[in-house]
């Protein structure tokens, strides 16, 4: 069983190292997933870019753990965001996300990027009646917002066991290390410079300083995962750690497309077909990164619980990885403006993928002082409020409760 995710390929292109100081309109921090996708859209706005990455290699860290969801759907329900947020916030967050799905769609095809860029549903199903009530909630509210979902009491479609499911379409997913180094080609074609080996040591004002030059821009952005300032996001997030599993099971045996459970702690996984067999990639028993744990209890308590959705299906362990999930303290990612000219993107929670897209898109408005409906929605500066605060405090006390005190008793 190897221990590297789904998406370890041999990396062939390499970029220089910073030798000496160079000007920019726009100066990133990071060659992941975000640094890149910002990259790539500031360099399209006819931007001078520059990314610097403190690894040898682009995309060698965070993006390489995903599971690589595309979907609009967050780990907070739809019922919970307008409860937390209001009705016409709701609404704004699933259509930022339906938004950057179109926009990674839109590039894919653009670009001509082969990524296995695939459109799929998203399923949440239910484990018991109790569960099913909820997504019957769930459903109604979808509905009166009109998006496109449909509700199944009937669960034999996912051929599982289930109590029935929701089904959202319009969804995605991909290979997103493939998808990103042909997004970072496209930003290099549009101008953008990306230089490896060239750790940030320091920032004064919009110049990003590294060991061997430095970067003197217009505008900063910060698109490490773990930003480098907590400059307007302090007690605003948490890191987690999520568990991860790719399984090769038998071709035809659940439809293709992403699935999430209504448990706390929640599971997740994608069926991604392939000519001879289905692949699994399944996640789940996330804890707090601080929380020391052994490792084999979370793995083994994951696989426990993708038996029952298997059944008497054989099935085979190819890879296991663990992945960082940096959780927003009100349920929203924090993207956009923390001081002058310095921007930020960070606390994805399970969404990297559909935020990176739809961070770009923000932090280019920002910086070229266009309207965007999206700003003040994700403004890492917002203060939440006592009752988000309370409510996304519960469902993390939920998921301690519920994943961790239960896995770290185990005897095995």
């Amino acid at each position: 069983m190897l221990e590297e995710s789904s998406w370890k390929i041999k990396n062939t292109k390499s970029y220089p190292q910073l030798a000496q100081n160079i000007e920019a309109d726009v100066v990133l921090v990071g060659a992941g997933l975000t640094g890149i996708f910002n990259a790539y859209v500031l360099s399209k706005a006819g931007l001078r870019v520059v990314v610097l990455e403190k690894n040898d290699k682009i995309l060698e860290e965070t993006t390489l753990l995903t599971t690589a969801f595309i979907t609009q759907l967050l780990d907070t329900s739809f019922v919970e965001l307008i409860e937390l947020f209001g009705k016409i916030k709701a609404e704004l967050v699933w259509q930022s996300g339906q938004d950057a799905i179109a926009l990674i769609a839109d590039i894919v095809k653009q670009e001509s990027i082969d990524c296995e860029f695939k459109s799929v549903s998203a399923y949440t199903y239910a484990k018991d009646q109790s569960e099913f009530e909820e997504l019957k909630q769930e459903y109604e509210e979808i509905k009166k917002s009109e998006f496109k979902a449909s509700l199944f009491e009937d669960g034999s479609k996912l051929n599982f066991a289930n109590s029935g499911f929701l089904e959202v379409p319009g969804q995605a997913m991909f290979h997103p290390i493939k998808f990103a180094q042909g997004l970072a080609d496209a930003a290099e074609s549009a101008g953008a410079k990306i230089f490896t080996n060239s750790e940030v040591l320091g920032i004064k004002k919009q110049t990003a300083i590294t060991k061997t030059g430095q970067v003197p821009a217009t505008d900063l952005v910060i698109a490490t995962y773990s930003p480098l300032t907590n400059e307007g996001t302090r007690f605003k997030k948490g890191m987690y750690v999520s568990y991860v599993y790719e399984l090769e099971i038998a071709k035809g045996l659940i439809p293709e497309g992403l699935y999430l459970d209504t448990a706390n702690p929640y599971h997740y996984f994608r069926i991604d077909s392939y000519e001879n067999f289905d692949r699994m990639i399944v996640g789940g028993e996330d804890h707090r990164k601080g929380i020391k744990m052994n490792p084999d209890k979370n793995f083994n308590a994951l696989e426990e619980h993708i038996k029952p959705i298997l059944g008497s299906n054989n099935y085979k362990i190819m890879r296991k990885w663990t992945g960082p999930i940096l959780e927003p303290s009100d349920g929203l990612a924090l993207i956009g403006q923390i001081k002058p000219h310095t921007f930020v993107a960070t606390a994805f929670s399970g969404n990297g993928m559909t935020y990176s897209a739809l961070s770009a898109t923000i932090i280019r408005d920002l910086i070229l002082k266009n309207k965007n409906p999206y700003i003040s929605l994700y403004n890492p500066k917002r203060i939440p409020s006592l009752k988000q605060l309370i409510k996304k405090a519960a469902d993390y006390a939920g998921e301690f409760f519920g994943g961790v005190l239960k896995n770290f008793f185990k005897t095995q």
